[in-house]
């Protein structure tokens, strides 16, 4: 499928577009290795729920550099997945203040 994409309308990279593409992949890969040292040192549960911050950097980022605008339905997703993952995060961190029962009474 990758292949059949390139081949029409392909535009070779020229001078400073190979030094963003360079710099795009060597920030995801610094990007990559914090994410597992922080996946090492706490729970996925606590680290994950950051990655959806993602989701917003590039509506943003699209939004304001190349005027890319979402369709409505698009936004109300975008906007049930913030709000489950707050929603999800606030839950999990008042169970951790309810000490834990020590049997069935």
């Amino acid at each position: 499928m990758g292949t059949a994409c390139i081949t029409v309308d392909w535009v070779m990279p020229q001078g400073v577009e190979w030094l963003i593409l360079a710099l795009l992949g060597v920030l995801t890969q610094v990007a990559q290795i914090y994410m597992t040292k922080a996946l090492h040192a706490d729970h996925s549960s606590t680290i994950m729920p950051f990655k959806y911050f993602g989701v917003i950097y590039a509506f943003l980022i699209g939004l304001f550099f190349f005027q890319e605008t979402l369709p409505w339905l698009s936004l109300v997703g975008i906007m049930i997945v913030i709000i489950a993952v707050v929603v999800n995060t606030l839950v999990k961190s008042a169970n951790k203040k309810i000490p834990p029962t020590q049997g069935v009474v």
